[in-house]
């Protein structure tokens, strides 16, 4: 608590680990059958996303700090459920939590505490998936395992280095298109602009 006391004066995101670390061990990850717990979490924060914009636009609309977040609403909030990064994390927080209910991380204390993190992350991101720059910053805090997620999740079903080699590039390609192409950020980034003329 300390240790999040300090960051918290650093950067105020460093609060939500007072809600995260109490979620990670309440949890449960070792005893299995996660899967049925993370799908009611996906329904609990997709019902409260909605309900929890107005308590979050009333706390950060008075700080110096952070109020742009919320006072301009058409640069900062997403389009909710159509958020690409959202549509990406949920699935790979599924295949995760899957992956360790059929035991694939029994062995491993490490992934297992790392895919606790990521599916929380995850889950955070969706409850606030109608203030993008708020939920971006605080889970991205909990997400930047994603290319370890990935490569895991890759690894563990596609045999070949060949294989394996092509679906990186397909995700990559793919994540690229959702995140800069489809939603339009190309428009608005300097090095894309002059790219996709």
């Amino acid at each position: 608590m300390v240790i999040i006391l300090i960051a918290s004066s650093f950067h105020t995101v460093a609060l939500a680990m007072v809600i995260v670390y109490p979620l990670i061990n309440w949890w449960g990850f070792k005893s299995g059958k996660i899967t049925i717990k993370f799908l009611i979490g996906v329904l609990i924060c997709a019902l409260l996303s909605k309900v929890i914009v107005n308590p979050v636009t009333n706390f950060f609309v008075n700080s110096p700090s952070y109020s742009m977040y919320v006072s301009e609403a058409e640069k900062f909030v997403s389009q909710g459920f159509t958020n690409p990064v959202l549509i990406i994390e949920i699935s790979i927080s599924f295949l995760l939590a899957m992956m360790n209910d059929w035991g694939i991380f029994k062995e491993n204390d490490e992934l297992r505490a790392q895919t606790k993190v990521y599916i929380i992350g995850s889950l955070f991101l969706l409850l606030m998936c109608n203030l993008l720059t708020i939920a971006g910053r605080t889970s991205s805090m909990l997400t930047t395992l994603e290319g370890v997620m990935v490569v895991l999740i890759v690894q563990q079903f596609i045999p070949t280095k060949t294989l394996r080699y092509f679906i990186f590039m397909g995700i990559a390609v793919g994540v690229f298109y959702f995140i800069v192409i489809q939603t339009g950020v190309y428009k608005d980034c300097s090095p894309y602009m002059t790219v996709f003329r």
